[in-house]
């Protein structure tokens, strides 16, 4: 695949990841939709973000912030391309190579199953289409008849493979060099998310002491003062019963019974 432009992501391919910061300029224009968007010339050679990236006339850009450049209208692309901070995934130019069968040509290698095809065995050393184009374990099948391998099943792929001619775009795994740049652009974003995350947290932490510090002065001035004195509070106490009464006086007038 292609390289991308990112400090904070490294690719296993010769992809590589690159992000401009808010004071980043691009250093290099390109071409507009629709087709591949490439750099098309740059503008400032001595931009940190050109040179820490090696950036070059004719690298493919195939993401811009996560999204499939190809598929941009050159509107949304001038908009992407301002945004900050920017993400962009880029294919450098020498890294991709087109090669292609005739009928009498037989692959002289064995691939891997898609969607991440790569040479897994050369089978025939001898073949004169393996010398040719130096092709060798770990290279990367893009595209096999113009078609994307990834969006291939396996069948579907094995069809293609069989057809002649056929066309098959590769692309070589990173160098050395590469990736040291790649593991050194890790470091320097893992540097860098550590101390924004520490900063966060001092930061979350003062404030948390603030709000105890508010909710502590809070308390204390809803205390009484000492020049203040509580009123006792006014207890009510149940009326203890009286005696029970006796039986109720009769009623209406008393007869003397005659003897």
């Amino acid at each position: 695949m292609g390289a991308a432009v990112q400090a904070n992501e490294a690719s296993s391919s010769a992809d590589t990841t690159k992000e401009a910061k808010k004071e980043d300029k691009l250093g290099f224009v390109t071409n507009y939709p629709p087709g591949d968007i490439k750099v098309k010339k740059i503008t400032d050679p001595n931009n940190p973000f050109v040179q820490n990236n090696g950036l070059q006339p004719e690298d493919v850009i195939l993401e811009v912030n996560g999204n499939e450049a190809s598929k941009f209208d050159k509107e949304t692309l001038r908009a992407e391309l301002g945004k900050r901070p920017l993400r962009l995934l880029v294919r450098p130019h020498n890294q991709e190579t087109t090669k292609e069968l005739t009928k009498e040509d037989k692959l002289g290698f064995v691939p891997s199953k898609p969607p991440d095809v790569k040479v897994t065995k050369i089978s025939d050393t001898a073949n004169p289409f393996i010398q040719e184009h130096g092709i060798q374990v770990e290279d990367r099948i893009l595209e096999v008849n113009s078609s994307k391998v990834a969006t291939l099943d396996w069948d579907a792929f094995k069809s293609e493979l069989g057809k002649r001619p056929l066309r098959l775009v590769f692309a070589k795994p990173p160098t050395a060099q590469q990736q040291q740049q790649q593991q050194q652009q890790q470091q320097q974003t893992t540097a860098t998310t550590t101390a924004a995350a520490t900063a966060t947290t001092t930061s979350n932490d003062g404030n948390s002491n603030k709000n105890n510090s508010n909710d502590s002065s809070n308390s204390t001035s809803n205390q009484p003062t000492n020049h203040e004195t509580e009123k006792p509070e006014k207890t009510e106490h149940a009326e203890e019963p009286g005696p029970e009464p006796g039986p109720a006086a009769p009623t209406g007038e008393v007869h003397n019974q005659e003897t």
